[in-house]
């Protein structure tokens, strides 16, 4: 566990908005204060020696905190994410700003991200073989790109929700070192926005992963970020992503697909006409045919599932790269270093 205080000037928007945010996230405790004598919740030697992790809204926060609590702030990360003050509390503009900072300097923080190899796997479609992949990789961290029912083979409706069951008891046990993305074959079971149904769909699967998804949805994200690297269950291409999802390649790529507005939802769960969709049109981050990356997110690298190959498959155009990992079913996987 993880203690976390947000500090800013009163504590009525900016620290406030961030407790809110991260209340609830797994493996995180978090408080927010705010220098000032009068602040909603002043800041205090008390919490200063509570926290392991102090962030600070703007730079004046942390020269305060260093003028008047610096011998607090010994063996503790301090840094500031340097977010101005002019939406108020829980507006959505702040909440963008304040996730994206945090999130960013999280993956930073947390272990050591950049020393330790990262082992990507494709589609699961009930695949157990990633539980011997992870006995044998033990310190590594693991990023699933989705799919994690409908198989290809016959394979009985309770061990494949058991598969399921246990990578997501590998998220609980393990949170900062696992990533769960969903897939197409995923969101059929669950989601309402979606008015598609998925080849190998199954009715008595969906009465026990439905709830499954429901109560556990919060674990699962659409897509992952790290500084230029983008990971999602069918990759990203750049017409799609300006022209019929509207996104801004100026903000993170991944906050806006995981917080898509409602005049974007049909383009980010769209099935595109080559993979039996609307005529001309071009598939989301869940439908995505490879024939339809050929112009991938450019000035990122991609890694993505969805499209089968035999073994690992790079796909390079001008400054977009995109790495095909949909090959755990040959026993093939990415780990990268």
């Amino acid at each position: 566990m993880i203690k976390i205080l947000f500090v800013c000037s009163s504590n009525v928007n900016r620290s406030r908005t961030a407790e809110h945010i991260y209340a609830n996230r797994p493996g995180l405790e978090v408080k927010s204060a705010g220098i000032l004598p009068d602040a909603r919740t002043p800041v205090t030697e008390e919490l200063l020696k509570w926290a392991d992790v102090i962030l600070v809204m703007h730079k004046t926060h942390l020269q305060a905190l260093e003028q008047k609590f610096a011998a607090c702030l010994d063996g503790r990360a301090v840094d500031c994410l340097h977010v101005s003050s002019v939406f108020g509390y829980m507006h959505p503009r702040l909440i963008e700003k304040i996730t994206v900072k945090v999130d960013a300097w999280l993956n930073k923080y947390l272990s050591g991200n950049k020393s330790r190899p990262t082992i990507v796997f494709g589609d699961i479609h009930g695949s157990t073989y990633w539980k011997k992949v992870v006995n044998e990789n033990p310190d590594c961290r693991y990023i699933f790109l989705g799919d994690y029912l409908d198989p290809y083979k016959d394979i009985d409706c309770q061990q494949l929700i058991n598969n399921l069951e246990e990578i997501i008891q590998l998220k609980k046990d393990r949170h900062d070192d696992v990533v769960l993305l969903l897939g197409n074959h995923d969101l059929h079971y669950f989601c309402h926005d979606v008015n598609w149904k998925c080849s190998r769909f199954d009715g008595w699967v969906k009465r026990m992963a439905s709830p499954l998804f429901m109560e556990n949805r919060h674990l699962f994200v659409y897509a992952f970020q790290e500084d230029k690297r983008i990971f999602t269950h069918a990759g990203i291409s750049q017409n799609w992503f300006l022209n019929d999802f509207k996104g801004n390649v100026n903000k993170n790529i991944a906050y806006q697909l995981n917080n898509p507005l409602p005049k974007q939802k049909p383009a980010l769960y769209r099935c595109g006409e080559v993979r039996g969709g609307d005529w001309f049109a071009k598939g989301g981050i869940f439908w995505a045919d490879i024939s339809e990356l050929d112009d991938p997110l450019q000035g990122y690298t991609q890694f993505a599932g969805h499209n089968r190959v035999a073994d690992i498959l790079e796909h390079t155009i001008n400054d977009g790269k995109i790495t095909f990992c949909d090959c755990l079913y040959n026993e093939k996987y990415l780990k990268l270093i």
